[in-house]
């Protein structure tokens, strides 16, 4: 769908949201699109907010609601989560075959060819999370038996009520930095030197709030979230001023996994 096409949806969902007094939502979105849904929700005067089956989701649900005190509500609620996005898991013998994100994306869209009816893919050694809409998840686990040349076993995983602290960990990083440069961040966050940290980026690994960053001099602000192929995500949570020797004290939290 090009972005004309989006962007009038949107506005239609959001408009339908005022109108009837009820949610309305898209299928799952890029951060691209994510803007699009706050412009569109803006002119309809409509409030909205964003559910993907984990904090800091990339692909995300926007979700239109008319009154404000109903959507904080709902962005809250597991249950509404649950009514619709599912979890999938998605389980192989690593001993035997190697599976990849690229991997289980290409398997799902054989089975549904519609990249918005998918989530985020939280993918492991021997297991992967994929996120679905609720009401195609049945189609998912019916008819995914294999990814790539590995077979596969699939089951509903409950990802709400920290399901997803069973295989990942969160740890909370205090450091500070000479500058809130990416390289610096970087560098402090993964626990790596600064010119590692600098090969990094331009090796084109790291993306600043989804989107792929190979400025090694990028500013960084509270909120911002760094993600790194294979090493994760991690977000600066705090700038806690400067210390007497002028260097910023921040605070990270990084997610990685247990398995």
């Amino acid at each position: 769908m090009n972005n004309d096409l989006t962007k009038k949806r949107f506005e239609e969902l959001a408009a339908r949201a005022v109108r009837s007094g009820s949610t309305c939502h898209t299928s799952f979105i890029d951060p691209n699109e994510r803007k699009m849904a706050k412009s569109a929700a803006l002119k309809a005067q409509a409030s909205v907010f964003f559910i993907g089956g984990y904090d800091d989701a990339e692909r995300t649900i926007a979700v239109f609601a008319s009154d404000a005190d109903e959507a904080e509500e709902l962005s809250q609620d597991a249950e509404f989560a649950q009514s619709i996005i599912s979890c999938v898991r998605i389980a192989w013998n690593a001993r035997f075959a190697s599976v990849t994100h690229p991997d289980i994306l290409g398997a799902s869209l054989s089975i549904l060819g519609d990249r918005s009816v998918y989530g985020d893919i939280i993918a492991l050694d021997s297991e992967a999370y994929l996120f679905v809409l609720k009401n195609m998840a049945d189609t998912v686990l019916a008819e995914l038996a294999s990814v790539g040349r590995a077979s596969v076993k699939t089951e509903r995983f409950d990802y709400t009520s920290g399901g997803l602290s069973s295989v990942q960990d969160t740890i909370t990083i205090r450091d500070t930095v000479p500058s809130l440069r990416l390289d610096a961040c970087v560098a402090a966050a993964y626990k790596t030197s600064r010119s590692e940290a600098h090969d990094i980026i331009a090796s084109g690994a790291v993306k600043l709030n989804f989107v792929e960053e190979a400025r090694p001099d990028a500013k960084l602000e509270a909120g911002d979230l760094i993600s790194i192929r294979k090493l994760g995500r991690a977000k600066l949570v705090e700038i806690a001023g400067q210390n007497k020797k002028g260097r910023y004290v921040t605070v990270f939290t990084r997610t990685k996994s247990k398995r």
